[in-house]
């Protein structure tokens, strides 16, 4: 049996173990959003929004 106090959840978005590719990733999403509102500007939706899981 492994015994350990739980602290919560590991997290590598921040601190001593902040993730090397957390800052290009980050980058690559407002891109990405940024793009599709962009191109997508007058999406709507098919259906009802309650056929929309959240």
């Amino acid at each position: 049996m492994i015994d350990r106090v739980d602290d919560g959840h590991l997290v590598l978005a921040a601190g001593i173990r902040l993730c090397l590719g957390a800052h290009l990733a980050g980058l690559e999403g407002q891109i990405v959003c940024s793009r599709l509102v962009r191109r997508f500007a007058y999406i709507q939706a098919a259906g009802p929004r309650s056929a929309v899981r959240p």
